[in-house]
């Protein structure tokens, strides 16, 4: 057994791709909830933080999910860069 292939059996194995997709999906959950919790505020300045807070971080999830559909793809073609 070299180095290389005694260290990657003692590594921690990595998460499943699908595990974390599951994850984005219950943050997006929560988000959407923070960002209706924000409509309701009656004080406008509030109500706008919040809701622009929400879709900055709606927007940041979609730029994961892409990052993960290209990982899937280059899976499929043959290996990740």
């Amino acid at each position: 057994m070299s180095t290389t292939d005694a260290a990657r059996a003692n590594a921690p194995a990595l998460p499943d791709i699908n595990d974390v997709q599951t994850l984005l999906c219950r943050i997006r959950n929560l988000n959407e909830l923070m960002f209706m919790a924000g409509e309701s505020m009656s004080d406008r300045v509030t109500r706008n933080a919040i809701t622009t807070g929400a879709d900055v971080i709606d927007d940041m999830l979609k730029q994961a999910d892409d990052m993960i559909d290209a990982i899937r793809t280059a899976g499929r073609e043959g290996g990740a860069k």
